[in-house]
């Protein structure tokens, strides 16, 4: 009687553990909810812009990178460096046809989305010269993002935007006369306001890469 219950104890206890683990972001675990909004088809792009902006990177910045990147820049150069020794790739597929595109039918990628509890894991084929190249990312909620929005929503809203046009011009229609060109409204000037403090700050942003070849 005494193992069992030691052994309930130690089982409740490696429970309670991995519950924490989970919490706090130690381990994840896969989910049918996506731990953030995204659209398939920008996740997708973000992952094929980040293996460009990586794979031909000179030497010199190769190392600085290993040494002295952020985690994820370290993990990805790392796993690209790793495939280029290893194996005879050949060229890799450029992907400028569908992160410059304008449109394109995301069918024609090979691709592979998993939500996780704290992350997304995307992974997408890299149809290279002499062999398949599978690039995976994985995504995490970005929190500085909501703070910023928060911040922006709050300076640029129609109270704001009217207060300040009392407080410069005599009336709106002054205002439009100026600025028309730039703005169609009250709700344009909040919009665009909103958009340009938030530029260069994302929902969600890389983590860590792996790279495998097939």
């Amino acid at each position: 009687m005494p193992f069992l219950i030691a052994g309930s104890g130690l089982l409740v206890c490696c429970v309670i553990t991995i519950l924490l683990l989970i919490k706090y972001q130690v381990i994840d675990i896969k989910s049918n909810e996506p731990p953030f909004e995204y659209e398939d088809k920008q996740i997708v792009i973000d992952t094929m812009y980040l293996f460009e902006k990586y794979v031909n990177v000179g030497d010199d910045y190769v190392d600085y990178y290993i040494n002295d990147g952020s985690k994820f820049e370290k993990s990805i150069v790392k796993e690209i460096k790793n495939v280029k020794e290893k194996y005879n790739i050949g060229e890799f597929e450029q992907y400028d046809q569908y992160i410059y595109a304008i449109d394109f039918d995301i069918q024609n990628v090979d691709y592979k989305i998993q939500n996780y509890k704290h992350s997304v894991r995307v992974m997408v084929t890299n149809h290279a010269e002499n062999r398949d190249v599978y690039i995976t990312v994985w995504f995490k909620e970005n929190p500085e993002y909501y703070i910023k929005l928060d911040q922006a929503e709050q300076t640029y809203n129609a109270d704001q935007v009217k207060k300040e046009i009392e407080e410069y011009y005599d009336s709106e229609e002054e205002f439009f006369d100026q600025y028309g060109s730039y703005y169609s409204s009250i709700d344009d000037v909040v919009q665009q306001g909103i958009e340009s403090e938030m530029k260069d700050v994302y929902e969600y942003l890389p983590s860590r890469a792996r790279i495998t070849v097939k």
